[in-house]
């Protein structure tokens, strides 16, 4: 087989695993599954044996591509259709921190130890274990926070006539802007 051959069938492979990976749907690579993860590596391990002539038959590589998105496709499919079947292929949440207590067997179960969720809490800004009402692992890998209600932040209806003042400000500050 010639370098052109080579250069032409790794063109013809990237743009079929360009579209599979697009048929498949848009994700953040932080925000995959492992399930995903796997897929795509598989998916382009075949598409370079393909491209190395290591897997010969092309239709046999291409068919084999083929299964793999197909098969993603009905999976997303049916986690779509069937709330078992999404925590089975993806996993649940995992409630962590529940009133400001650590819930050790959930801990055990997400294979975090207490230095590793103290860590990812003081990385959401909450150095005092006692203002969170709820810390729950998404099956992603990433923490979400829920502070107590006496330790939220103030919402702009909370602020009230304050949001008036700042507005007030601002169209003040645009017409003293525009008067110099």
């Amino acid at each position: 087989m010639t370098w052109i051959d080579i250069f032409l069938r790794s063109i013809g492979i990237i743009i079929i695993c360009f579209v599979g990976i697009r048929i498949m749907g848009k994700r953040q690579i932080s925000k995959i599954t492992p399930f995903h993860l796997v897929t795509y590596i598989a998916i382009g391990i075949l598409a370079a044996l393909i491209s190395a002539n290591i897997i010969t038959d092309l239709k046999v590589g291409l068919v084999s591509i083929g299964v793999w998105i197909l098969t993603i496709l009905g999976i997303d499919y049916l986690c779509i259709k069937s709330k078992w079947f999404y925590n089975f292929v993806h996993g649940k949440d995992t409630i962590l921190v529940k009133g400001g207590e650590i819930i050790e067997n959930n801990l055990k179960h997400s294979r975090l130890t207490g230095d590793e969720l103290l860590s990812e809490l003081r990385k959401k800004n909450v150095f005092n274990l006692t203002d969170v009402e709820f810390a729950i692992m998404e099956p992603t890998g990433e923490m979400n926070i829920l502070f107590k209600s006496s330790k939220n932040p103030n919402s702009s209806r909370e602020l009230g006539n304050k949001n008036e003042f700042v507005e007030n400000k601002a169209s003040a500050d645009k017409t003293f802007h525009k008067s110099i």
